[in-house]
This record gives structure tokens, sequence and C-alpha cells, in this order.
């Protein structure tokens, strides 16, 4: 129930814009609705009674730089776990881009209306950042409202909309919405947008293979899309992640991804940005002083915005693409992926290393060049550097990056190179791993008899960012905590054990750890029919699965997605018993 109504009544857009933030207010708005939005057609309720959700409108106005999102629904309250989930409406926007106008808020009762509004009814406003735990804070703010008087057996109906102007795009804009399919509880609903006819704007449907025509309304373009949609082939789950998204529908005014690239390059310019950063300079300096190739710089560079630098997602004030500048994240010493990728950017250039800021998608990135043009399709930004003429990917928000390793190429598979003449999309080839991700050795004294336990001397090596999550444990105090954090990693790669030594080591140039262990184990070889036999215990292999289900005709030519480039290394010595 909680998910059907975050479904229909959260205000989280697809577009993950910024933009001019004209007219934006952290007030509620209560007006009518605009006059372009068309008029609802709400159900008889007794028209499929056993679906509450009666009716959903999304429908959008593009127009000048901005969009004009309006939703209307209406719920059917037919049982007190209804009424305790669906009668509190709760609606997000951003006040730094636009305004949230509520339009209604009804119950229908029977033949009566009762306006709630009317009554003298208010919306709170709360200001609540729900990811702060993750260091993000992105500006929304949440008007709610327990709606008074509802009984069960009424029908709800609101209707609220929001406006988005984005600061970093300029005239453009973008918008998505998800397409409900069946078997969603819905009788009826809408998705409809409109937009100037002298406005270029782009359509595409995900994974929706109904029409997609527009109809010319007097001086406007319209489309309309009915709901719920039928719901889209089952899909395995090791196809790629383009399979596996749900419907949707984008409409953007870019042409093309390279104008994505041109329209946020100014925001991105490095030039005199250390300029006065006397601290800052000096740090680039001795970087310059201390390594003698390109590539041994920029991994140094890297080493700095990535262990000096923290994190934090600050989206106020356009800060969703607007980056904070090289000199206050420097200040501050924490910003998010947008500030450490242009401070990374900047002392790159000032050590003669030629890169851009690049945005990624994060999960899903296969899915990029299907999407149309829109700067929402990307959450992550890393930084290109042409070193020598290979390109390397730099990820200012990772860690443990090293000279080692600093060719590895982050899983995200496709790029979009920021610069003043525009990019395409850049395809991010992965290379094998330059080093192992774990490195293990162990050695299993069974002299005294294959039957009987083994004494153990094991040793693991983690490299990059595997090794700064054990990092954590390398600084514990000596205690209980961390025995029982050492005891934890040994059983998860020699099953039941005893150990009676245990430690573990950083090693903060190579960003390596590792972890030694030696104690009692049960023997790994098992009885068969009277002999003993040796799987041979603790490989790579053992780890890596490779199962796929291409058991359906219609699956049969889909790619399968695999988790890689993968590198562990194993080696096992076993001392067995002495002939006589």
């Amino acid at each position: 129930m909680s998910h059907v109504r975050s479904l229909l009544l959260g205000c989280t857009l697809l577009a993950g814009a910024i933009g001019h933030a004209a007219m934006a207010g952290d007030q509620v708005l209560y007006e009518t609705a605009p006059d372009w939005v068309a008029a609802a057609d709400i159900p008889a309720s007794d028209l499929e009674p056993g679906k509450p959700l009666r009716y959903l409108s999304t429908q959008v106005r593009l127009e000048d730089g901005r969009s004009w999102e309006y939703r209307e629904a209406a719920f059917a309250l037919t049982s007190p776990e209804y009424l305790t989930a669906l009668g509190t409406i709760t609606a997000q926007w951003l006040p730094d881009k636009g305004d949230l106008r509520v339009h209604h808020v009804l119950l229908k009762r029977g033949d009566r209306m009762i306006d709630v509004m009317a009554d003298g009814a208010t919306f709170e406003v709360l200001r609540r950042e729900q990811q702060l735990e993750q260091r993000m804070l992105d500006g929304q703010q949440t008007a709610t409202l327990t709606v008074p008087g509802a009984e069960v057996g009424d029908e709800l109906r609101i209707a609220y909309s929001i406006t988005i102007r984005d600061q970093a795009l300029g005239d453009h804009y973008e918008w998505g919405n998800l397409l409900l399919a069946e078997p969603m509880p819905l009788v009826r609903g809408i998705v409809r947008a409109s937009w100037p006819a002298d406005e270029a704007v782009q359509v595409r449907s995900f994974r929706y293979d109904g029409s997609l025509e527009t109809e010319r309304a007097g001086q406007d373009y319209e489309l309309t899309i009915a709901l719920p949609v039928d719901e889209p082939d089952e899909m395995p789950m090791d196809a790629p992640s383009r399979f596996q998204m749900p419907p949707m529908l984008q409409l953007t005014s870019f042409d093309d991804w390279q104008e994505i690239s041109a329209t946020l390059a100014p925001h991105f310019t490095t030039q005199g940005t250390l300029s006065g950063e006397a601290a800052l300079q000096a740090r680039v300096t001795a970087i310059r002083s201390a390594h003698d190739t390109p590539l041994a710089r920029a991994a140094a560079a890297l080493q700095l915005v990535q262990d000096e630098i923290s994190y934090l997602h600050n989206g106020l004030n356009g800060g969703n693409y607007l980056p904070q500048s090289p000199a206050e994240t420097w200040e501050k010493r924490f910003g998010d992926c947008k500030a450490k990728s242009l401070l990374l950017l900047a002392m790159l250039r000032d050590l003669g290393i030629e890169g851009q800021v690049a945005l990624v998608r994060s999960q899903g990135g296969d899915a990029i060049p299907e999407l149309l043009p829109m700067p929402s399709a990307f959450d992550h930004m890393i930084v290109r550097a042409i070193i020598d003429g290979e390109t390397y990917w730099l990820d200012g928000t990772s860690a443990g990056s090293r000279l080692s390793n600093i060719a590895n190429v982050p899983r995200f598979i496709w790029a979009l190179p920021v610069t003043e003449s525009g990019s395409a999309l850049v395809a991010m080839e992965a290379r094998p791993l330059s080093e192992p991700i774990q490195d293990l050795r162990i050695t299993l004294d069974q002299s005294a008899g294959i039957a009987l336990p083994a004494l153990y001397d094991v040793e693991v090596r983690a490299a990059g960012p595997a090794a700064t999550q054990l990092r954590l444990i390398a600084d514990f105090e000596d205690g209980d905590t961390k025995d029982d954090a050492l005891s934890g990693i040994l059983q998860e790669i020699l099953g039941s054990n005893q150990p009676y030594a245990q430690s573990i080591e950083y090693i903060e140039d190579t960003a390596t750890a590792i972890v030694r262990g030696k104690g009692i184990m049960t023997s790994p070889w098992e009885a068969d029919d009277g002999r003993r036999r040796l799987p041979i215990p603790y490989q790579p292999v053992a780890v890596f699965g490779f199962e796929n289900d291409r058991a359906r005709a219609e699956w049969r030519d889909l790619p399968i997605m695999i988790n890689g480039p993968y590198y562990r290394r194993s080696i096992i010595e076993i001392i067995l018993p002495q002939e006589d």
C-alpha cells in the first residue's frame, strides 16, 4: 500500500535538472488549475470497484525553458487501511527552481462534494533532508496535509502542480514520466504533454509500443497516452539494464548530446580558478616536483581529491548541475562529484594535463544511447584525462586510486565530456584490471593427516576501493570489535575456523590492506566411498557465477550482462603427510 501511495502522490521527477530560479518560492500557492489542463475524466464509482486508484492524470506544459507539471488523482477510501495509507497528501518541490501550487482537495461523499480547502485546511511545509545520512542535501521542501474529515467510503480527489526552471540549462527543458502499466490497480489515467508549435521538442518512449502521434491544437502540439499501458514483456534478470527499465515517456528541447555538452560547459571552466589560492597552488607545485611523469602527477592529484576532500552533495541553489568553485571546495574541504571533478580538472590543467569533466550514469549506463539527449540521463560526474595519447577516467568520489590502478575504467559504460564546442557520447572501453582486487595466499598444514583438522596460515591483500573499506577496521582500537571484524573476514574466506592470531595492516602509499591470520580449521578433504577427495578450495572461480536463463525462445538473442572486469588471485599450498 505504501508503494502505491508513494508512486501516485510523490513528486519525484525523472528530471534531475537545475535552472534559472525566477518565480520560485518556498511557500505553497493556492490557485485554480491552469487553462491548458484537460478536464478530468474520473470513472463512476461502480466501474471496476476493486481498484482503489480511480484516476490519475499527469499533464505537463513545456514552454520558454520551463516545465509546468500538473497532477490530479482520485482515490477510493474503501477501507480503514486505505484511509490510513491515502488520507495524507504529500508533495515535494524545489523552491529554488519553481513553485508548488495546490488547486483542489475534495471529498466526494455520495452525491456531495466537500471542498476541504474551503473549510480552511492548509498544507504544512517541512524541510526534510531524507538522505542526510548519505551526506546529500537536495533542497527539497515537503508540503503535507492529513485530510480532515475523511471517512471510509469517501473518494479523495486532489490536484496540484509543480514548476521547474533550470538554472544551468538556459532556455532548454527536459521532462520524463513513468508510464504506469498493468497490473497496476488503476481504473483510468492519462499522461499528457503540450508545447508551442514553434518550439522544437523531441519525444521518445521507452518499453512502450503504443502510439506517440502528436496532434496540432491551435498554436500547440499535444500528446496523450492512456493509462495503464500494457505490461511490458518480462525480461531475464541477467539482461543489460536497458532491458529492465520500466515504461517511460521522455521529452526534451535538446537536439543532441553535443548541445547538452556545450550548454553545460560555461559552468565548468577552470580558467583562473586557482589564482590567489596559495595553499592549493603549493600542493600542485609539490606534486609537480615530486613526480616526473604526467601519469604519476595525475595519480597524485586524484589521490589528493579523494583523500582530502570529503563527499557532500549540496543541491541547494541550483547545485544539482552547478558546481561550487575549486576555491570553495578547497576551503570547505567537502564537495559532491561536480565539485571534486572541477577541482581535479583545475589541478590537472595546471599540471599541463589535458582533460574535461564528463557526465556518467552510475547505474544502467548501457541505456544512455537509447534515451533522448537529456541531462537527467546522468547522475554522476568524473574527469576524462588524456595522457600520452591514452584516456584515463578519474573519479574523485571513489577511493584508493594510485598509479598502479589509475588505468582501471569505472563501469559506467558511456560518458559525455563537457566541452565548449560540444561532445558526442564516448564509450568507456573496459580494460583488464591492472592488479588483483584480492590476492589470497593460504598454507594448510595437514602433515598430521588429511582427515584431521588443518593448521592454516592465511594472508589476503585487497587493493583500491576494497582496501579503503578495510582501512576502517585497521583504524579500530585493538579489542573485541576489531577481533570480531577480522574473524568475520577469515570466516568468509575459510569457513568455520578457530584463529589464534590475526592482524590487519593498511599501507597508505599503495592503498593496500593486508589481513593475516593463523589458526585451526576443519579439513577441506571430503569422504567419498572410503577415500578422501579434495575439491580445490578458495579459488576465485568459486565466487564467480555464470548462470543465465534463456529457456524462452524470445530471450535467446538477448545479451547477457556480466559484472567485470574481474581479477582475483589465489595461491594455495597444502602440506601433506610424509610417507614412511
